[in-house]
């Protein structure tokens, strides 16, 4: 069984302000997420919008990609450093942190 620990854990409240303030940026910072029980998104995306959901658009594939719950998403990674994050790691988004 593998075990996550704390420094590889982000709470999805966190994780929505995150997303909140990258769109109001208009950051260029990518993310790339994966649902539970699901494969991982396959390009990184720009957060467009978010809220209680996120809107993110895929540059490649040149269409927007829409969650309505961010808890939905089990594990993201970024291509910078967002916050405290490091960029490229996986990281799991969480509704209460384990330790």
């Amino acid at each position: 069984m593998e075990t996550t620990d704390a420094a590889n854990q982000i709470l999805v409240e966190e994780f929505r302000k995150l997303l909140v303030e990258m769109a109001e940026r208009k950051s260029h910072n990518l993310i790339r997420f994966r649902k539970a029980g699901e494969p991982w998104h396959t390009h990184f995306l720009q957060v467009y919008d978010a809220g209680r959901g996120g809107v993110f658009y895929d540059h490649q594939d040149k269409e927007f990609v829409y969650v309505s719950d961010l808890s939905e998403i089990s594990q993201v990674q970024f291509t910078k450093p967002a916050g405290s994050l490091e960029a490229e790691k996986i990281y799991e988004v969480m509704l209460v942190r384990f330790f």
